[in-house]
């Protein structure tokens, strides 16, 4: 039979006798250091549970404590996520009212190379170099949508175009490094928890949206990627 060794009434060891009093005996002769008590126990029960007032209480399991994760990582992981949305805004593009009505032109990494290669064309025509732009007849350029197609777009027109893309794109890159900036600056993973791309910033917070023009007429006149 399966005996119960107990020390105040908790199970410290579990072992097998023939019989209750061969297991009492091996407590007189203090084979179980401390031990003060044996009984027949039941199956299911084992060392932690209890034995009280003749009746058998299982132990109490607490959950898994996971141990909370550090705050460092939780903003390196929030990093993460906001460069990317901050991407994924990015290379949706910009909504342009043009000569033809609303129109889309995303800005992934090839938009953005072709967008900057048409404006090179433009000021190398512009400036009696060779090109493959006609500044009579204008830029042959296609916005995105569906039922799309390419159409010749007006020199100013474009350039104008050009500006709106590098300045919706310059608007996220200041947005970003202002919310990069508040993560670093918050002390609880409960407040970097809370953070998503999107969220109106404080004033103090947000830089003027004319560094942002400004930054975006700098990308235009390519001085800087």
């Amino acid at each position: 039979m399966n005996i119960g060794v107990l020390k105040k009434g908790e199970v410290i060891n579990v072992t097998v006798f023939a019989d209750i009093e061969t297991a009492q005996d091996f407590l007189k002769s203090e084979v179980w250091e401390d031990a003060d008590a044996v009984h027949a126990i039941p199956d299911g029960f084992g060392i932690g549970d209890r034995f009280e007032d003749g009746e058998w209480i299982a132990r109490v399991i607490p959950p898994e404590q996971v141990p909370p994760k550090p705050l460092h990582e939780a903003i390196a992981e929030k990093l993460a996520e906001i460069y990317a949305a901050c991407e994924t805004a990015i290379y949706d593009g910009v909504t342009v009212e043009t000569s033809v009505g609303h129109k889309l032109f995303r800005m992934s990494d090839q938009d953005q190379i072709n967008l900057l290669g048409c404006r090179g064309e433009i000021t190398a025509a512009m400036s009696g170099q060779p090109s493959q732009v006609d500044l009579a007849q204008g830029v042959w350029y296609k916005a995105d949508g569906e039922g799309e197609t390419h159409r010749f777009w007006g020199i100013e027109e474009f350039l104008g175009i050009i500006s709106s893309a590098f300045t919706h794109k310059t608007k996220h890159l200041t947005y970003l490094d202002n919310l990069k900036a508040h993560v670093h600056s918050l002390e609880s993973i409960d407040e970097v928890a809370a953070v998503h791309y999107g969220m109106e910033l404080a004033d103090k917070q947000a830089k003027p949206a004319k560094q942002a023009k400004q930054k975006g007429r700098r990308i235009q006149a390519g001085e800087m990627d």
